[in-house]
Parts: structure tokens; sequence; C-alpha cells
């Protein structure tokens, strides 16, 4: 997050605003605020009521994103009025046109999908379980990035909070910047359930995806996110495993929506841990229907499949082109 509210440009003070929903961006070539990097910079030549838009890089060293606001969003509105149809991502992100101005009936959702040759429902490989130390336990299951935006720090101390429940483990696959201060959380926190597996090749995490017992997606609590349906959701679904979701907004509506698991509020450790120990208490009959109820969600309104089927569609009306058979 920004430190900051001004940057002073040529003794001027220009707001600094983040702005992840802000469609184009310009990258500087260097980290400092130079008013001559292709005239983007110029205050002179930026509208009065507009800023630079910018967020702090996730990394020290990393190349910061500025955007300009007033300049990007007359071109945007341009482009938004001659489409004939805009596909967005998520119902969020509809929303965010609609409140820009754009007509709803030309917005058209399209979920993504997940590579399905590679995650479907799989029989649990014993062999790997024991060799991952999942063997025996309840594994609620975080696969992907360990960054500053994923906000692990909450799961490790839920898990602290369960730690007297034997059977739940929380399993984290992966590997990034927080890795080692997660680690030390763990230590720190007494949260012995926590088993870190680190990195391990793609075409293992199938296998791995049916030897949890629920996935688990979490990002912090910071607005953009709301809009957002991390790609583990589709994964879940496509895999037939129960959800616990950790991520307010489209990503939680979702999983409500289809039964598919249990939701709570992000960054809340306490509300992390009742979750957990919710799913950990149910079945494994509710458990098995939670993630045949994902899988059907999935398969109805996520697929490729459905997707394709929607887009094809949507471009042979635009195109003028006769309906396929």
């Amino acid at each position: 997050p920004l430190t900051i509210r001004t940057a002073n440009v040529r003794g001027r003070a220009v707001p600094l605003e983040t702005d992840l929903t802000t469609p184009l961006a310009y990258f500087l070539a260097h980290t400092d605020l130079d008013t001559g990097v292709a005239g983007f910079l110029r205050v002179d030549k930026v509208q009065k009521q507009a800023g630079i838009y910018m967020f702090e890089p996730y990394q020290p060293g990393k190349i910061p994103v500025v955007m300009v606001h007033g300049l990007l969003s007359v071109w945007c509105r341009a482009v938004y009025r001659q489409a004939r149809a805009i596909t967005v991502l998520s119902p969020g992100f509809k929303r965010l046109l609609v409140e820009r101005g754009v007509p709803g009936d030309k917005i058209h959702v399209i979920y993504n999908w997940t590579d399905e040759t590679m995650f479907h429902p799989l029989p649990r490989d014993a062999e790997l379980a024991r060799e991952l130390g999942l063997a025996g336990r309840f594994n609620i299951l975080y696969a992907g990035n360990l960054g500053p935006l994923q906000g692990l720090d909450a799961v490790v101390r839920a898990a602290a909070r369960v730690r007297s429940m034997r059977a739940i483990q929380v399993v984290i696959v992966g590997a990034g910047q927080q890795e080692a201060e997660l680690r030390a959380l763990a230590q720190s926190v007494g949260a012995s359930n926590v088993l870190f597996v680190g990195r391990r090749p793609y075409h293992e995490m199938p296998r791995i995806s049916a030897l949890a017992d629920v996935h688990l997606v979490h990002l912090r609590d910071l607005p953009f996110f709301r809009a957002t349906i991390p790609s583990k959701t589709q994964v879940a679904l496509a895999c037939a495993r129960p959800v616990l979701m950790a991520v307010n907004g489209d990503a939680a509506d979702i999983v409500r929506k289809a039964e598919a698991g249990v939701t709570c509020p992000p960054e809340d450790e306490s509300r992390i841990a009742d979750a957990m120990v919710t799913l950990a208490e149910s079945s494994r009959d509710e458990l098995e229907a939670m993630g045949q109820r994902g899988r059907r969600f999935y398969l109805d309104e996520m697929s490729l499949d459905i997707g394709g089927r929607y887009m094809d569609g949507l471009l042979r009306d635009v195109g003028g082109a006769p309906a396929a058979p």
C-alpha cells in the first residue's frame, strides 16, 4: 500500500491513488518520477482533474505502474461506446463498467475455465499421500503463490487455533516472497499442523488436488478482489473438491450459489478457524455432495464448452454470421 498521498512533480503536488480497475497502464523505465518520459508525466499536458495513479511494486526494485487516469479513461470510454459487445470475467467487472456508464446489455460475463485435461476428479494416490505427509489427516489444501496479496498469515494463525483437533492439517503447496516469513510464523505461533510442501511440478498438481479434503482460497480483503475469481476456484470445482472460500465478492457468491463449500471473511483468523472446524466435522457424504455440486456448477457455468459456446455465439451475432447448428 502507498505510504504517501501525493508526489511532487516539478513543484506540483500530484495525487497518487491505487486503482486496479483502470484497464491500461504505462510502465516507467525507472523508479523516479521523471516528467520527461514520453510526455505521460508532463503535468501541464494532463487534464486538470486527472492525477497520476500509481500502485507500489510488490517487491523492492520492481518497476512501478503509473496510470494517467484522465487520459486513459477518455480512450476507454470511446472504445466502450464503439464496441458492440464487451466480455468480462466476473459479474463484479460488469458492475464496474455499468457504474462507468457502459450499457449493461452489451456486457457479457464469460467465466475463465481451467485446464480440463489436467483438472478433473481423480482417485486418491495413497503412495503420494504418504510421501507428502498427507496420509491419515483431514487436509485443507492451499496451492499457489505465497505472496503479500494472498494474506496467508491469517491462515497460519487460524491453523494454530485448531491445532487441538489433531486430524486437521493445513497443507501449503507453492513458493513465493513470503514463504520464509510464513514458515517462521507457523513456528512462533505453534501451528505444527501446517505442512509446507514447497513447489511441486505442475503435472503433479491434479494428484495433489485429489488428496485434499478441502481446497482453500484466500486473498487479502482489498476492494478490487471483490470482482476477482481466483483460478484456484475453477480448479477446486472441476476436481469436485469442497471449497473453503475466504475471498469477499464474486468468488464467495459462486461457492454459495453452487453450495460447494463454506465461505468466510478473509483475514479473519477466528472465522477461518471456525470454517475449518465446520468442514472437518462434516461427514464424508456431506463433503462428497459439496464437491459434486461444485463440479456440476463448473460444468454448467464455467467450463470450456460453456465459455466456448457463449463466445462463438457472441462473435457470430456481432459479425452477422448464422448461428452454429
